[in-house]
């Protein structure tokens, strides 16, 4: 699964970007998905709960989210105070806390606070915990939701070293901002034509054979999209070789 680009803005500084620059590049979009029903996914640089304050306003728009918290965010149980870390749950378990008082920040309403620690991993032991804020009611949809943040991971790789090499370009602010836009372009069009191999079960002949202990194919929407037309040409390419190399013995075919 891969995110698609949508729309971004620059930011002036070096470092993580603050509520007031992510609500300039949230707003239009609530905007132009309003026929549709949102969900934000992100990581714990929006971990401030203004932010989650700022959206439960718009839940009447059918906008929701899930916004993964720092460990040592406090959670208030009975009349006390503690670190969500503190809160106990199993390898592989999922559990849902609903309507808690998040911080001691006043005025900033309840919410459902989801926790879940991975499964090991090929017999490997995984010690990573999701804390996830959201104004989602249960646990499996807070769960899948946030899962499919993944997949923004591995477009900025595809954006990056996995496809368009984007980093080495070192153009200035509006060159770079047109190169994103034709990357976005491009971007789109490779993951969409990807998928189109993919439901037409003719992955195979391009992306590499599955391998022992791999349950999907190695390569994504996305490649298959960028590079299916490299496989076209050179099955072509081949076929015409093929048809040469027999019309040196005619006889022999």
């Amino acid at each position: 699964m891969r995110g698609l680009p949508i729309y971004w803005k620059f930011l002036t500084h070096q470092g993580s970007s603050n509520l007031t620059e992510q609500q300039a590049v949230m707003r239009p979009v609530f905007k132009l998905l309003k026929k549709y029903k949102i969900v934000l996914i992100a990581d714990r640089e929006f971990h401030s709960i203004f932010r989650s304050h700022w959206l439960k306003k718009y839940q009447k728009y059918n906008v929701y989210f899930a916004l993964r918290r720092k460990k040592s965010t406090m959670i208030k149980r009975g009349q006390k105070y503690c670190n969500i870390s503190e809160l106990k749950v199993n390898i592989g378990e999922t559990k849902l806390f609903l309507n808690q008082k998040i911080t001691k920040i006043k005025r900033v309403g309840m919410y459902n606070l989801l926790i879940y620690e991975k499964q090991r991993y090929r017999h490997k032991s995984v010690s990573e915990k999701w804390y996830i804020l959201s104004n989602l009611s249960t646990a499996g949809k807070v769960k899948k939701v946030y899962s499919q943040r993944m997949g923004i991971e591995a477009m900025f790789k595809d954006y990056k070293t996995g496809g368009y090499n984007l980093e080495s370009s070192k153009a200035n602010e509006k060159r770079l901002n047109n190169l994103i836009l034709l990357i976005a372009i491009s971007y789109t069009i490779n993951s969409l034509a990807g998928e189109k191999i993919k439901n037409k079960r003719i992955q195979e002949y391009i992306s590499r054979t599955n391998e022992k202990r791999r349950k999907y194919r190695r390569h994504s929407n996305f490649y298959l999209g960028l590079s299916g037309i490299n496989w076209i040409v050179n099955d072509n390419f081949m076929w015409e070789l093929v048809g040469d190399l027999m019309m040196l013995n005619p006889h022999k075919t």
